[in-house]
This record gives C-alpha cells, sequence and structure tokens, in this order.
C-alpha cells in the first residue's frame, strides 16, 4: 500500500512502517559517480542524524532517476506510528 507524500511516500506493511526519502537533484552526482563513499558517507550521517538503520535503494551515481533511502519508523505497542 502507498500513500503519498510531500518528498517521498509511506510504505505500509503488517509489522513495518516505512518512509522513503527521495532526493531529485543530486548536487554531487557527477562525483559520486566516480567515488561512491560519497553516496555511503551520506547514508552513514542520514543514520547516525535519525538514529535508526536507513537503506540507500537508489543513487542518481549508479544511474537511477532519483536518490532513494529507506526510513523505518518505530511503532509504539498499539500498532500507531511514532515518528
Amino acid at each position: 500500500m502507498y500513500i503519498r507524500h510531500h518528498h517521498g511516500r509511506w510504505l505500509l506493511s503488517a509489522e513495518h512502517v516505512f518512509q522513503e526519502l527521495c532526493q531529485h537533484h543530486c548536487p554531487i552526482a557527477h562525483v559520486a559517480a566516480e567515488f561512491p563513499q560519497l553516496c555511503e558517507a551520506e547514508t552513514e550521517a542520514l543514520s547516525k542524524l535519525l538514529g535508526t538503520h536507513v537503506q540507500r535503494l537508489a543513487t542518481i551515481a549508479h544511474g537511477d532517476g532519483v536518490c532513494t533511502t529507506s526510513i523505518p519508523q518505530a511503532q509504539t505497542n498499539n500498532g500507531k506510528v511514532r515518528a
């Protein structure tokens, strides 16, 4: 099930809720194509900033149309999403 959200979309399952962060205009895509460590460092920085594991699904540097990162969201005991 997809619910559109401004700069991403919510991905819902029975147990987990994920948000996708979609970046359409990467200012360093041409450099990151040669040095993918830049994308890895950005993913690690997002993870540290948000305090949760994030997963890079696609990058412009690897030829994808947008950079996409999956960010899980915690749920409370009653099944509601905790932001």
